[in-house]
C-alpha cells in the first residue's frame, strides 16, 4: 500500500501527517519498545522489592547489633555482679566488714545477727539484722559505708528511733537487715533438688 500525499486535500495533509506519524510510532511501539517497556516495569518492581529486603535486612542487622551489645552489656553486668557477690566462705568476711564499718563511724554496734537466708531462682538472699547506737549523722555516714562495701548490700527494715541523749548529742538506735546476695553453690542446687 502506498500512501500519495499529492491526492490529499491540502488541509487535509497535517491530520493525515499526523495519522502516519502515529501509525509509525504504535508499529514501533508494538515491534520494539513494547516488549522494553514491560520489561522495564518488571525490573522497576524488582528494584522496589529488593528495596524493601534491603531494608528489611539493614534492620535485622540494626538489631542483630543491637542485640549483641545487649548480651555484651548482660555478660559483663553479670561478671561484675559475680565479683561483688560473696560466697559461702566470705560470709564471715563480710560481716567483719560490716562491724569494722560501725567502728570507722564511730557507732556502738549492739548486735550483728545472720538470718535464716532465703534462695531465689539463681541467687540466695542472706540477711543480717544489726543495730547501732550514735548520733544520726554517724549513722546515716555508716549506711553510706554499707553501701559502698566490696559487696552488694541492701538494707531494708530500717528503724530509728530516739534515745535519751546527754547534754545537747541526741542519741539514736538504728535498726536494720542488711540484705547481701551470693550465687548458689552446689550444696544449695542439691537442697533444692
Amino acid at each position: 500500500m502506498r500512501l500519495d500525499l499529492g491526492r490529499v486535500p491540502p488541509r487535509h495533509r497535517p491530520a493525515a501527517l499526523l495519522l502516519v506519524v502515529t501509525a509509525i510510532m504504535f508499529s514501533d511501539w508494538v515491534c520494539f519498545a513494547g516488549g522494553r517497556w514491560a520489561a522495564l516495569g518488571e525490573a522497576r518492581e524488582r528494584l522496589a522489592r529488593q528495596r524493601v529486603e534491603l531494608a528489611s535486612a539493614r534492620r535485622e542487622v540494626a538489631s542483630r547489633v543491637d542485640t549483641k551489645q545487649a548480651v555484651r552489656a548482660a555478660a559483663r553486668a553479670l561478671r561484675h555482679a559475680t565479683i561483688r557477690l560473696p560466697d559461702r566462705r566470705e560470709l564471715a568476711a563480710l560481716l567483719a566488714e560490716v562491724a569494722r564499718s560501725a567502728q570507722d563511724a564511730r557507732l556502738d554496734l549492739v548486735s550483728l545477727r545472720p538470718k535464716t537466708e532465703h534462695t531465689a531462682s539463681d541467687h540466695v538472699e542472706v540477711p543480717v539484722e544489726l543495730q547501732v547506737r550514735g548520733s544520726y549523722a554517724r549513722t546515716l555516714g555508716f549506711l553510706r559505708r554499707l553501701e559502698e562495701l566490696s559487696r552488694l548490700v541492701r538494707i531494708t527494715d530500717l528503724k530509728l528511733e530516739r534515745q535519751e541523749g546527754t547534754g545537747r548529742r541526741v542519741v539514736l538506735r538504728a535498726s536494720c537487715t542488711a540484705v547481701t546476695y551470693r550465687l548458689l553453690d552446689r550444696q544449695d542446687a542439691g537442697a533444692r533438688g
